[in-house]
């Protein structure tokens, strides 16, 4: 649950982060642990310790040189997963 222009609701988001790890499954797990682990995101949410957010990877992208690894990219882009209330 997230609050948004007002609005109170169920969000998706999408948002990117580089990771490094040795494995597909390895940067999916890390990924997600560092969205879960950032302030920025808990800020957002209004869930209670028995809804917590589901989180999933939905690409993931190899790359030779982790150029943007030092770099520390932020922000969210949320979508309405349903109706939300006021």
């Amino acid at each position: 649950m997230m609050e948004t222009d007002g609005k109170i609701g169920h969000y998706g988001l999408y948002t990117t982060r580089v990771v490094l790890a040795p494995d597909h499954k390895t940067a999916i797990h890390n990924a997600i642990d560092l969205i879960k682990n950032e302030e920025d995101f808990k800020m957002l949410l209004l869930n209670s310790a028995d809804d917590p957010p589901l989180l999933s990877v939905e690409d993931i992208e190899e790359v030779d040189q982790p150029l943007y690894l030092n770099k520390k990219l932020s922000g969210y882009t949320l979508y309405p997963e349903n109706k939300t209330t006021h």
